[in-house]
């Protein structure tokens, strides 16, 4: 590949495992990367060489647009000088344009299988799931705190009375003072839902066709999910459903399969299909580590009378035929 099909590789998530360790191998990209950093601005502060610092140093010279760009040789030069960044990382850090302002707009944004904290201008602390994206000013202005989010995210937010915390997604808004929850709420999902550990949060749903009351309040200990104009508020062990935010792994605590497909799904990349009945029903506990999505599907299948058949890249999840079962025995 040349050098634009490998930046197009980069930024769209398209290197496999084998071109991602042939390009961090390579003696003349090291070298290329190496010299840079030396000869950036900071190479008068005597910083060392590593993968922490160069990306530091990115975000310390990211600097606000004052204008929107022309055209795409903008974009592209813009990317090029994020490369470290995105080659050093399994996530993406760009620059947002915003019109005539001062007030430089970020995106973050995970691949799959990763987990990333991100701190907040006002203290507060993201951890991002996979396959999600957080937008988030340098700074918040002085009546709210406002970030957009695509995907899921568990959200420590730094107390504040007279600034309201807002996480806006394509299907609500989730508003709070000082508190924590989740919210796992893909832009095209059916369903998305909010997971509130603790304090108290307000969730809108700024695009209902329905003339109900469209404020939902949710506390401690609930889940609040939505599908099209219909919500249910359950009570659940959120320290239990949230476990993941302890060890940044994709983990279950006596889940149902309808919580955990679409965490699956998001994590490695793939599709999954399952019966209604089948997924409310069955319940697992796991912790994925280095496992690949295979070994996740056999593990589902050989604890329980499920099986589960790979079909053109995709999986198919049902009940194994007993018979045959008797069968073999």
């Amino acid at each position: 590949m040349d050098k634009k099909e490998v930046l197009d590789h980069i930024l769209n998530d398209k290197l496999s495992l084998e071109q991602e360790k042939k390009l961090y191998d390579s003696p003349s990209f090291y070298t290329s990367q190496q010299k840079a950093w030396f000869q950036s601005k900071n190479s008068s502060e005597q910083l060392p060489f590593s993968k922490d610092a160069v990306f530091q140093q990115i975000a310390n010279q990211i600097l606000p647009v004052r204008s929107k760009p022309s055209s795409s040789r903008y974009w592209l030069s813009l990317a090029a000088s994020l490369i470290i960044g995105v080659l050093l990382s399994s996530m993406f850090w760009i620059l947002t344009p915003t019109s005539e302002t001062l007030n430089t707009m970020y995106v973050w944004s995970n691949g799959k299988q990763h987990i990333e904290t991100i701190i907040l201008p006002d203290g507060t602390e993201v951890l991002l799931g996979p396959e999600s994206s957080l937008t988030y000013p340098n700074q918040f202005n002085d009546s709210q705190r406002l970030v957009l989010l695509n995907g899921q995210g568990f959200f420590d937010v730094a107390k504040n009375d007279n600034m309201p915390f807002i996480v806006r997604t394509a299907q609500m808004d989730i508003t709070a003072l000082g508190t924590a929850f989740e919210v796992f709420s893909f832009k095209g999902d059916m369903q998305v839902e909010t997971t509130l550990l603790n304090g108290k949060i307000k969730v809108s749903l700024p695009h209902s066709n329905t003339s109900d009351n469209r404020e939902i309040y949710v506390c401690p200990n609930q889940k609040l999910s939505i599908k099209e104009d219909t919500y249910i508020l359950e009570k659940i062990d959120a320290d239990n459903y949230l476990s993941w935010r302890s060890n940044k792994k994709l983990t279950f605590v006596d889940q149902p399969l309808s919580v955990i497909i679409p965490r699956l799904e998001r994590w490695y990349g793939i599709q999954i299909q399952c019966p209604k009945d089948i997924a409310k029903t069955y319940r697992f506990s796991f912790t994925v580590d280095t496992d690949s999505h295979s070994d996740v599907m056999k593990f589902i299948s050989h604890v329980s009378e499920l099986i589960v058949v790979e079909d053109n890249g995709s999986y198919l999840i049902k009940k194994k035929c007993w018979r045959s079962m008797n069968n073999r025995l």
